[in-house]
Formats: C-alpha cells, sequence, structure tokens
C-alpha cells in the first residue's frame, strides 16, 4: 500500500535540521558518508505552498525543523512540527547511510500513532532528492521531491506526481531557511 502523500510531502520538505556543533565519540570511516547530511543540521523554518490536486487541497503549509546527529554519529536526527492544510503533524525522522545501495536512507515515525515511514534520499552536490523506499508498481502514482540548496542558509524545494514517471506535476513548492 502506498503511504498518504502528505507524509512524503511532510518528510521531505521539512527534514531540515538542529543542533550543528553537537558532535559524538570518534568519528568512524562510515561516519564520513553522513557528512553530505550536515548541510540539514541545525534550525530551519519552512513556508510553502500547496497546489490542488488529487492528492492534497490547495494550501498554505509551514514547518518548525531541528536537526542533530546521533549521540554516536551514526545518523541524524530531526524533530519536526509541521502545519499542513489539513492540520498540524508532529514527525521524527531518522537519516542514515546504506552502504548497499550507496544512498542515504530515511525512516520516520509520526506522533499521531500513523505508521513508520521510509525512504530513500540521492544527493548530488546541493540537490537532494527524495522518493519512496521502492518504484511504485504499475500504475500506481509516484511522488518526488527535490530540496535545493540555494545557499548554507536557504533550501527551495519542489514535490512532483507521475502516472508514467516520464511527465511530472508539480503539487508542492516553498522555501526554507535557516532559523536565527
Amino acid at each position: 500500500m502506498r503511504k498518504p502523500v502528505w507524509v512524503w510531502m511532510a518528510v521531505a520538505l521539512f527534514c531540515v535540521p538542529g543542533l550543528a556543533g553537537q558532535s559524538g565519540p570518534d568519528k568512524t570511516a562510515s561516519q564520513d558518508k553522513l557528512q553530505p547530511l550536515a548541510a540539514f543540521l541545525g534550525h530551519w523554518k519552512s513556508q510553502g505552498e500547496f497546489l490542488k490536486t488529487p492528492y492534497m487541497p490547495a494550501g498554505k503549509v509551514s514547518g518548525d525543523t531541528r536537526c542533530a546527529w546521533s549521540a554516536f554519529r551514526d545518523a541524524m536526527v530531526c524533530d519536526q512540527k509541521i502545519q499542513l492544510p489539513s492540520g498540524p503533524v508532529n514527525q521524527l525522522t531518522i537519516y542514515t547511510f546504506n552502504p548497499k545501495t550507496v544512498d542515504f536512507e530515511y525512516y520516520t515515525v509520526n506522533f499521531d500513532g500513523g505508521p513508520a515511514q521510509s525512504g530513500r534520499l540521492t544527493i548530488k552536490g546541493n540537490t537532494w532528492t527524495y522518493s519512496g523506499d521502492k518504484p511504485p508498481a504499475a500504475g500506481e502514482t509516484d511522488f518526488r521531491t527535490v530540496n535545493v540548496f540555494t545557499s548554507a542558509h536557504e533550501v527551495r524545494y519542489e514535490a512532483r506526481f507521475s502516472k508514467d514517471g516520464a511527465h511530472w506535476t508539480e503539487m508542492l513548492r516553498g522555501v526554507e531557511r535557516r532559523a536565527p
């Protein structure tokens, strides 16, 4: 069963950041692979807009996210409060590196009692692409969010969906800024 679209959007768009100066025990080689995630460490505020689609009504969205390294620096943990058009969402997301796929993975727990979610994050330069944990089955809709770091203090994001993997329809756009 496909996950609700708001979960993908919330995870992908507001998994931005917390305690940048935090450090853990001695660094290992596997921890070096996590270094690209450091761009999202800290406190971020988000503002965006959902466009009317079959998956979400039009409306404003905002978020407050704080991310920090886990105690042993094997993962980045993001605590998030998001205001969607349908109401508030609180969640905790854990990011880690998967050496088998050579990509990052994220795992999200929603505090409303819903099922945990997971997906893949591909980082290439200043572009982060969030997708599901596996390709959609034939006939299922695919959702993707792309975050582009325009600076160390700003991220522009856009979410799209596709029924065929070739033609994408925009459903959300916005900006995240590092909080003072």
